[in-house]
């Protein structure tokens, strides 16, 4: 296996419990099993019940997710039209314009200048 041994191996999960602990351990042995046995099914080119589509859209409606998603769908949808609709422009016209107008430019002054009787302002 990999060319090690007991010994080595042993030295590996000794390391591993000082750094995630031994309660830690076993979730992360499941998680890596999990990932192993999910990347062979896939390579092997199997279908899962998940994969197919009536099913997948039963689970959704079932979950109530189906019409988040389909909302989802109609908005991103809608930010590609928005995002096709857009022109790009020159990078010496975007520096001009930041030379005319910032919004740091648009705030002003944020102090109030309101005349009260007991101002210090002349008259």
């Amino acid at each position: 296996m990999f060319g090690l041994g007991v010994q080595e191996l042993m030295l590996i999960l000794i390391i591993a419990m000082f750094f995630f602990g031994g309660k830690k351990l076993p979730e992360i042995a499941k998680g890596l099993g999990k990932g192993i046995r999910e990347f062979k099914h896939a390579s092997e080119g199997k279908a899962d019940a998940e994969d197919e589509p009536e099913e997948a859209k039963q689970l959704l409606r079932e979950s109530g997710g189906y019409e988040k998603l389909r909302a989802d769908l109609r908005l991103k949808k809608a930010l590609d039209e928005v995002v096709a609709g857009v022109k790009r422009i020159p990078v010496e016209l975007a520096q001009a314009r930041e030379k005319l107008w910032t919004p740091e430019k648009e705030k002003g002054n944020k102090g109030m200048n309101i005349w009260t009787p007991s101002s210090k302002e002349a008259r």
